[in-house]
């Protein structure tokens, strides 16, 4: 899989809390996709491996999933996650929960 992305912002604001701007930005990378299970199996994992080039920054990764456990017909526990080795453009998430679905 492939990413790209530009963006143009109306100010440079790097130590911008509580998120940063910059006024030109540009990047882009690529990775792999490893999908075990599908909405119908007790088991189901989706994560994706990128890493990522930056126009004025270093090089970084991307780790990104979702793991979802059925434990019965319409309840499941579900764990996601992003996780950026950058830490000043993005932020980096985990969630744990369980759902259940009325049908």
């Amino acid at each position: 899989m492939t990413e790209g992305a530009y963006a143009v912002g109306s100010e440079d604001r790097i130590n911008g809390f509580p998120y940063r701007l910059t006024k030109d930005r540009l990047y882009a990378g690529g990775g792999l996709l490893l999908q075990i299970g599908d909405n119908d199996s007790a088991f189901n994992l989706k994560s994706d491996f990128s890493i990522f080039a930056e126009q004025d920054e270093a090089t970084f990764q991307r780790y990104e999933g979702i793991l979802f456990y059925r434990i019965k017909n319409f309840t499941t526990k579900n764990l996601n996650y992003t996780y950026f080795t950058i830490y000043q453009l993005f932020s980096s998430a985990f969630q744990l929960g369980i759902q259940y679905n009325f049908k």
